[in-house]
């Protein structure tokens, strides 16, 4: 079945002319002020404490509403006992996440997902299982809420540039961060009890992310880590919240390109 996809152009448009208005309306010193524009251009504004560009944001928008339409496209599936998947975009970097048994259902949603605009790679994390319990849910939106309230708190960290999603106790990090502050949140991430994985899924601001439209590039890859990373590594003993000498003790860190170095400390 095709899925008639968001028109992309149409939603950047609009949100750049939701951000230039309330740019105008707000007052000075405002989170939500839009930062820039003149001196960067329209599309280089950045909203906030977010690190994207505006069509960035829209485009990764975009990216999450279509593949979540993909997700729909066979309402029994989607609305069946056996299916628990949602997605989450930064920057081009699109993770599936939850739980299902429907496999081969998944992976053609996988694969109709790769092909989307402005996709840089798809990160395949749903585990072939059934749904989680309520108790477990509630756990996991336990986790969500004490790290975004660690990060909004913690010295040297912009909490603004990250996106955390938890799962089954597992920690999704995604965002387009410095690498010490990347550091930073990991660090804080091993504090909270419960957590069994770490996913480190960052773009780093030495490194420019670029999103282009599916005819300028080829597919992007579906990259599987439901069953296990190989590089997920055991969290060192040295990393530890800065100031603070605790740790969950047994969560593991994973990430895409290489272990992150403890922060310093100050």
């Amino acid at each position: 079945m095709d899925i008639p996809m968001r028109n992309t152009s149409t939603y950047l448009r609009a949100t750049l002319l939701a951000a230039t208005l309330a740019s105008a309306l707000s007052l000075a010193g405002c989170a939500a002020a839009l930062v820039g524009a003149a001196a960067a251009g329209t599309t280089g504004a950045v909203i906030g404490s977010d690190s994207r560009t505006i069509d960035k944001i829209a485009y990764d928008d975009v990216i999450e509403r279509n593949a979540i339409d993909i997700l729909k496209s066979n309402a029994d599936i989607y609305n069946g006992s056996n299916f628990s998947v949602t997605v989450v975009s930064m920057s081009g970097k699109l993770v599936a996440y939850g739980q299902t048994t429907e496999s081969a259902y998944l992976e053609s949603c996988l694969e109709k997902m790769r092909k989307l605009d402005y996709v840089r790679a798809v990160h395949d994390y749903v585990e072939r299982r059934g749904r989680l319990s309520v108790g477990e849910i509630s756990t996991d939106a336990y986790i969500t809420s004490k790290i975004k309230g660690l990060l909004l708190f913690s010295e040297k960290i912009n909490s603004g540039r990250f996106k955390i999603c938890t799962d089954d106790a597992r920690v999704f990090m995604l965002g387009f961060v410095n690498r010490d502050e990347a550091a930073r949140a990991v660090n804080q991430v091993l504090t909270i009890d419960g957590v069994k994985k770490v996913y480190t899924l960052f773009d780093y601001m030495d490194v420019e992310p670029v999103m282009e439209q599916r005819s300028q590039q080829p597919a992007a890859q579906v990259i599987s880590g439901a069953t296990g990373a190989p590089s997920a590594t055991a969290a060192p003993a040295s990393y530890r919240a800065s100031g603070s000498n605790v740790d969950n003790g047994g969560a593991a860190i994973v990430d895409d390109g290489g272990l992150l170095a403890p922060a310093a400390s100050y």
